[in-house]
């Protein structure tokens, strides 16, 4: 089972340093965010062999999307810009939002919208997985409307404890034959506070039991981030019990029965 890292977790080291400190820790890969350094942070993650899983594409003003107005197009526009870059990288995902906090009302702008993106991203081969926030009829709505071989789903578990509440009532069979990356780290089931496995209150017995249930054979990728621990810890504890945290869950996995 490959073991992963959201490489963007903070801390002040160079992207050198980072690469460096991610293989020595032993993770198998990582996933990006889409932003002005991203040509570098590509050539030194390949420079060292680790795999790029995915890329995470902006989500500011993703909101937009749904409404008639200029910053929606431009939404669009940089989505596609991200596919592009992916395909050109050979990087097969990338996570988009649809919906921040309290997002408009659904619209026809909308689907027409996220329709120019999904067909672009099968013409690119590039799968587009949309990620579970606030609002989960928004995901049904799309996936109800569209059958892109694109379109897939990123399953984040701080979400689905801190936004929906949700984790054992999660309609798990709606969205299982479409995921294709997992985002893990833990919370207080109040705030999405992106702690690392284990150092708060989600239940990964539970998620255990639901990835060999559904026999997901996906990396188990940490989404975990350093604001939460630089004045606790420095940046290679954090990457070591991270690390570990990752191994320990994969045993949890093999030692489920469902």
């Amino acid at each position: 089972m490959l073991h992963n890292i959201y490489f963007d977790y903070g801390y002040y080291s160079s992207f050198t340093e980072k690469v460096y400190l991610i293989k020595k820790y032993g993770f198998d890969g990582v996933f990006i965010f889409y932003d002005d350094d991203i040509d570098l942070k590509v050539k030194l993650i390949k420079e060292v062999g680790l795999n790029i899983e995915s890329i995470h594409l902006p989500f500011k003003d993703c909101n937009s999307i749904w409404l008639e107005e200029i910053k929606g197009e431009e939404y669009t526009d940089l989505m596609i810009k991200g596919i592009l870059y992916a395909s050109k990288n050979n990087i097969k995902t990338v996570i988009i939002h649809i919906t921040s906090k309290i997002p408009p009302k659904m619209s026809e702008v909308g689907f027409l919208r996220l329709e120019k993106i999904l067909k672009f991203a099968k013409d690119k081969n590039v799968n587009v997985a949309l990620e579970n926030l606030r609002s989960l009829e928004y995901l049904d709505a799309i996936y109800n409307r569209f059958n892109y071989s694109s379109l897939k789903f990123c399953f984040d578990i701080g979400h689905a404890c801190s936004f929906t509440k949700n984790l054992k009532t999660y309609p798990w069979e709606k969205y299982m034959d479409k995921v294709v990356a997992l985002h893990l780290h833990d919370n207080d089931l109040k705030n999405d506070l992106h702690f690392i496995i284990g150092d708060g209150l989600i239940d990964f017995d539970y998620f255990a039991m639901m990835y060999k249930k559904f026999n997901l054979d996906l990396p188990l990728t940490s989404e975990a981030v350093g604001k939460r621990y630089c004045h606790l810890i420095n940046e290679s504890e954090f990457l070591r019990k991270t690390k570990e945290r990752l191994e320990h869950l994969e045993k949890m996995i093999g030692e489920t029965n469902v």
